[in-house]
């Protein structure tokens, strides 16, 4: 069977080359940024760019699977195609000064703030972009906000009480309500533009660019070339950073800030009205989950994730402030629109639990955004704000504590208080937790949840760490846990990916049988992380489903 796909591969390879030779277009190459109506050839067919993107390394968004970003054109034929007119841009009026027009007018605000005693502002009004400096008064709780950034279109019509970036709590005297803002469309530039503020930067550091197959030491701050952020390693293995790609590992690499950096602005969330808890029929017997972040630019749907999951993590919400959290609460943003994921996020969320009979649930932290909760007055400000994105997306079924740090030990009693307490106001609210497989304090404080009834299940993370993905290692590791907490609150976590410290999806298949002979009653098993799933073709979940829940 393996001689028949090699000979197969070779002549794939072999029209791909004479395919090429008549190539009329640029090869298509990761790292390039594509704008809409571009022209690229990838083995031997053109395509043309749909939208403007970045196609990241590692990414795997190649012309032939991408539909959403590539127009297929059919095979090369050696000569270019008639450029067409791109179905997005907008014409811009011409500048007459050195900043460009906004492709898409957003509203600003019209009426002036009112000065009263106290201090001047405005009602908060919905896709109005305001300055910087300005202070609203959000109509629903009463309180008000001081715009700290901005970007190109000042707040870009976020809403105070989700975006900490741009806004920032302030206090107003005993205001008295002005007219709220009518949004009307942006101007185009005049001779003498107003400059645009740029995000608050910080201190220079020392740097590389980062290089595919590099062993980079401990304390590297590197800059990834296809997006322009920096990233700084954390934790090393036997060879560094064993060649790890800083977007993928968040083992190994964190998110940091160099020199001229700026803080990026996460997309804006979808705001809805206050619901009433969704009822969602069934229970899951066995977990076949996914993680879903919420950076990539083009993030697929929820509803159009392979419909073998059935229960999906929203990744992540984090501590407001920064690790290890100034006020106790936390905050969670869509990702990218780039396939409609932020525009339709509500309406799917709710679809793939009422329709569809999956669980969707809030992940709490990630790498490098531990949380602490020395008090009950932090303690109640979280359940609060998890109440708040519990209104904002409609409805969830449960959290997972991700915010627990090799570093830094929970505060269990706490964290005990907070998961009662939603289980308390939500039925059924699923609580759930990733930990590292090896950590002793993590090890401790699921035991603890467990026991106290405030934890339906743990899964320890079996990748994206030196040797962690070793199927013998996992093995045998999850006979500790086994015994910790039983099989009945055991997931395993797998990351099944063609990268340092992941497995294959035979290797993970493995994993899974000998674990199951062990332990009959394990419960299930999720994959880090959807995107990559579905780039490779949905390995994972439609492998392992049948495995995991026949």
């Amino acid at each position: 069977m393996k001689n028949k796909h090699l000979f197969a591969l070779g002549a794939l390879a072999a029209s791909a080359i004479a395919a090429y030779a008549l190539a009329a277009y640029p090869a298509w190459a990761e790292g390039n940024t594509y704008t809409a109506g571009t022209f690229v050839s990838y083995n031997g067919r053109d395509y043309q760019a749909l939208i403007t993107h970045t196609a990241y390394v590692g990414a795997g968004w190649t012309p032939a699977v991408t539909n959403t970003l590539w127009k297929d054109l059919g095979p090369s034929s050696g000569t270019p195609a008639t450029p067409v007119p791109t179905a997005t841009p907008k014409p811009t009026v011409a500048p007459t000064a050195t900043p460009a027009p906004t492709a898409t007018p957003r509203p600003t605000a019209t009426p002036a703030p009112t000065t009263v005693p106290g201090c001047t502002f405005t009602n908060w009004t919905a896709g109005v972009n305001y300055p910087l400096g300005a202070v609203v008064k959000y109509l629903p709780n009463g309180n008000f906000y001081k715009e700290v950034n901005v970007t190109s279109n000042g707040s870009d019509g976020t809403n105070p009480t989700i975006s900490t970036w741009y806004w920032a709590p302030t206090t107003c005297g005993t205001a008295t309500p002005v007219p709220s803002a009518t949004p009307r469309p942006t101007t185009a530039p005049t001779s003498t533009p107003v400059p645009t503020a740029i995000p608050t930067t910080v201190p220079a550091c020392t740097f590389v660019t980062w290089t595919t197959g590099v062993n980079y030491p401990l304390g590297t701050i590197v800059k990834y070339p296809a997006n322009g952020l920096y990233y700084k390693e954390v934790a090393v293995g036997a060879n560094g950073s064993d060649a790890t790609d800083p977007t993928i590992s968040t083992y190994y690499w964190q998110p940091t800030t160099c020199g001229t950096g700026s803080v990026t602005p996460t997309p804006k969330p979808t705001t809805v009205p206050t619901v009433v808890p969704t009822t969602v029929p069934g229970n899951l017997s066995k977990i076949v989950g996914g993680y879903w972040p919420n950076w990539p630019p083009a993030q697929i749907r929820i509803k159009d994730v392979h419909p073998n999951y059935n229960l999906i993590y929203l990744f992540a919400a984090v501590p407001e402030g920064g690790a290890p959290g100034t006020t106790g609460r936390v905050i969670w943003n869509a990702p990218g629109n780039g396939r409609g994921a932020a525009d339709n996020l509500v309406p799917d969320i709710q679809y793939a639990r009422s329709v569809q009979g999956r669980k969707i649930i809030l992940s709490v932290g990630g790498a490098g955004n531990g949380m602490s909760f020395p008090t009950r007055a932090k303690s109640q400000n979280f359940v609060d704000s998890v109440a708040g994105i519990y209104n904002q997306l409609g409805g969830f079924d449960g959290l997972d504590w991700n915010t627990f740090e090799g570093n830094q030990t929970p505060d269990t009693a706490e964290m005990i208080w907070i998961s009662l307490e939603l289980k308390r106001r939500y039925p059924g609210f699923i609580i759930s937790a990733p930990p590292a497989p090896w950590n002793a304090v993590d090890k401790t404080f699921c035991q603890a949840m467990v026991q106290a009834g405030a934890m339906n299940y743990v899964a320890p993370q079996y990748y994206d760490g030196p040797n962690l993905a070793d199927p013998a290692y996992v093995v045998n590791n999850i006979k500790e846990w086994v015994t910790l907490v039983g099989a009945n609150h055991l997931v395993i976590g797998f990351g099944v990916n063609s990268a340092t410290n992941y497995m294959s999806i035979d290797q993970a298949v493995s994993t899974w049988n000998q674990v199951k002979a062990n332990s009959p009653g394990i419960l299930g098993g999720f994959d880090w992380q959807i995107g990559t799933d579905e780039t490779q073709g949905w390995p994972f979940a439609t492998t392992m489903k049948p495995l995991i829940n026949p």
